[in-house]
C-alpha cells in the first residue's frame, strides 16, 4: 500500500513568493527559524550548556586544579547567551515579517 501526499496549491496563492522571489535576508532568516526552532537544536543547546558548566566547574577546577577559564556565575555563557538572544530575535522578526510584506507587495501591484 502506496502513501499518496494530499496536493498542496501553496504555488498558486499569490502572497506566497517563491525562492528566489526571496531576499537573501529573507531566505536566511527562515534557514534560521527553521534550524533554532527544532528539537535537535535545542537538546544540542541544553547539551551544550551542561557541558559548560560541567567543564568549568568539575573538570577544570577539581581534577585539573587550574582555574577556570569561565568562573560559577558563567558571565561568558551569560554574554553567549544573550547575543543568541538578540540574533534569534531579529531572525523571527524578519521571518515573521516576509509573509506580510509579500502581501503588501502583492495587493500594490494589483
Amino acid at each position: 500500500m502506496s502513501k499518496v501526499a494530499w496536493p498542496t496549491f501553496w504555488h498558486l496563492h499569490p502572497g506566497v513568493r517563491t525562492r528566489e522571489e526571496l531576499t537573501l535576508g529573507e531566505r536566511a532568516a527562515d534557514r534560521m527559524r527553521n534550524i533554532m526552532g527544532s528539537w535537535p537544536f535545542v537538546f544540542s543547546f541544553f547539551g551544550v550548556m551542561i557541558l559548560w558548566a560541567a567543564g568549568n566547574t568539575y573538570f577544570l577546577q577539581r581534577v585539573i586544579h587550574h582555574k577556570a577559564f569561565d568562573p560559577y556565575p558563567y558571565i561568558l555563557l551569560n554574554l553567549f547567551l544573550s547575543m543568541l538572544a538578540g540574533v534569534q530575535a531579529a531572525a523571527l522578526l524578519i521571518a515573521a515579517s516576509a509573509p506580510t510584506q509579500s502581501l503588501r507587495r502583492s495587493r500594490c501591484t494589483r
